[in-house]
């Protein structure tokens, strides 16, 4: 895989959400990871891609964390998508 790929990874918050613990966990896992922006509902972090191995557990606690009862986080869902270093580089 090249070195000018990277993943974005996009979570629609819910309610009230905690950006910076969501910020930590993200950071927990993936120490790269670099947040892109808050817009809205929608809180962005662009990963890179030889940190695809420490995906999973990430996925894994995002989702332990969106299955609690109290949903502390406040994050609804997420997703992931490749993306180029142009997109990372352009203003946001």
């Amino acid at each position: 895989m090249s070195a000018f790929l990277f993943f974005h990874e996009r979570l629609v918050l819910d309610g009230v959400a905690r950006e910076h613990a969501i910020t930590r966990l993200v950071m927990s896992h993936v120490a790269k990871a670099e947040k892109a922006r808050r817009h809205g509902r929608e809180l962005s972090f662009i990963l890179p891609h030889n940190a695809v191995d420490n995906f999973a557990p990430l996925f894994s606690a995002i989702e332990a964390e969106k299955s609690t009862r109290s949903g502390r986080l406040g994050i609804g869902s997420y997703g992931v998508s490749m993306t180029t270093l142009e997109e990372v580089s352009s203003p946001r």
